[in-house]
């Protein structure tokens, strides 16, 4: 996957760079400071709700093997001139659901379909409070 980003295109991958850093990110981490992993599980959820945050972060350790990585703030503007953040959302989803190095499209779907399962258990238990 090859975005263009402060004009420069990035290719993205989801190899060992991206787990390392997916979890540096966003991964648990003992009362030690001690990384314990789960990075890509947590953005998973966050994808699932559509937040820009986790996007940041996806693209920032998919890009994490370039040498001239983008920098949060070059993603965040560019996040602002996407047009169809839906589909961008929808390469990212195919992206991961096929990517093959250490296991991730398997955490990844494994990891969706537990977040579609939270969050639709969410939106009906909102939906019964509210009608009382």
């Amino acid at each position: 996957m090859i975005l263009t980003i402060n004009g420069k295109e990035c290719e993205l991958k989801f190899g060992f760079a991206f787990i390392k850093k997916i979890n540096q990110i966003a991964g648990f981490k003992d009362s030690d400071g001690t990384e314990m992993g789960q990075g890509l599980e947590r953005i998973t959820y966050m994808l699932m709700q559509e937040e820009p945050e986790a996007v940041v972060s996806l693209i920032l350790a998919a890009t994490d093997h370039l040498k001239k990585r983008p920098t949060g703030a070059e993603i965040e503007s560019y996040l602002e001139t996407v047009e169809d953040y839906e589909g961008l959302l929808k390469q990212f989803d195919e992206e991961l659901s096929k990517a093959t190095p250490l296991g991730v499209a398997k955490r990844y779907t494994k990891t969706k379909k537990q977040a579609t399962e939270l969050i639709a258990k969410a939106q009906a238990k909102a939906e019964a409070q509210a009608e009382h």
